[in-house]
């Protein structure tokens, strides 16, 4: 169901990325509220087989919101990193679009190393919260519910060079994590699965 849907996902923001470049109108506001509807749909389809108890999704509760904010630190550290590249990049703009002068070479090696390093931090932190939530998922989870996870995507849905086949358990657990329980709409929904759960 979820390379359905991530099919769907892709080809309706496809659809909707040639209005973004100007404000929604009511119609693709419609569109992009349904889309939104559809993605937290599936991640509930993913979520609530788990049967997780309410202390348990508090558990990741608490796990996710120190991820969030690990994350939330790295993107203030690329934000800062990009500002002190503003005026130059800003010249180089102005300079090629007004007076036809090619951007400068050492500008451009200078915003491939940036963005080389910024990618690099990025993938790291990605790799530390996610081995940090797994961490408190492995210790509040019984073995059926990591079981549920384990199995519950087919990786190669996702990269098609997945080997599923030759995944441990805990690496198909960090691939549930990193696809549903650290996708930016799980938090909200898990909050409120975890209100109604006993």
């Amino acid at each position: 169901m979820i390379k359905y849907l991530l099919i769907c996902a892709c080809a309706l923001a496809g659809i909707g990325g040639v209005a973004m470049a100007q404000a929604p109108n009511e119609i693709q506001q419609k569109s992009l509220n349904t889309q939104r509807l559809i993605w937290q749909v599936n991640l509930l389809s993913e979520i609530m087989p788990i049967a997780m108890k309410k202390d348990q999704y508090n558990a990741i509760l608490l796990a996710l919101e120190k991820a969030r904010q690990k994350e939330r630190e790295t993107l203030k550290v690329e934000d800062d990193t990009l500002a002190k590249l503003d005026v130059e990049v800003q010249k180089a703009y102005d300079d090629a679009i007004d007076h036809g002068v090619y951007p400068p070479r050492d500008l451009i090696e200078k915003i491939v190393k940036t963005n080389r390093a910024l990618s690099i931090q990025r993938q790291l932190m990605r790799g530390t919260i996610e081995d940090d939530v797994y961490a408190v998922v492995d210790k509040t989870l019984d073995i059926g519910q990591k079981k549920v996870m384990a199995n519950s995507l087919n990786p190669k849905d996702i990269d098609p060079s997945a080997k599923p086949d030759q995944m441990t358990d805990e690496q198909k657990e960090k691939f549930f994590i990193r696809v549903v329980f650290l996708d930016d709409l799980a938090y909200d929904l898990m909050v409120k699965l975890a209100a109604k759960a006993s």
